[in-house]
């Protein structure tokens, strides 16, 4: 007698739980073609209409709560020097 167990003597694993093999809509289920055109639709039309509301209210979020805060203009600085009346005299020359 040999000490490994025979293959009639191991547990066997527990059988996988079968389907109808049908989908939901009664037809037998197939794998999806994501390439077709229905499939690119769908899934366009599952995806997009929930991003553009969130890319909106994203959008109406920023504007709203982060705006800038307004900067006060500065004074304005007259740059523009008064002169005094000179009385130009030889000494004055250069």
């Amino acid at each position: 007698m040999s000490e490994f167990p025979s293959d009639a003597e191991l547990p066997l694993a527990p059988e996988p739980k079968r389907t109808s093999g049908k989908s939901r809509f009664g037809s037998p289920a197939a794998p999806r073609n994501y390439l077709a055109r229905n499939e690119k639709q769908r899934v366009f039309w599952r995806l997009m209409p929930p991003a553009l509301v969130i890319l909106l209210a994203v959008g109406w979020l920023e504007r709203v709560y982060l705006q800038p805060q307004p900067v006060a203009e500065p004074p304005q600085i007259d740059t523009v020097v008064k002169m005094a009346m000179v009385t130009r005299t030889v000494e004055d020359a250069v």
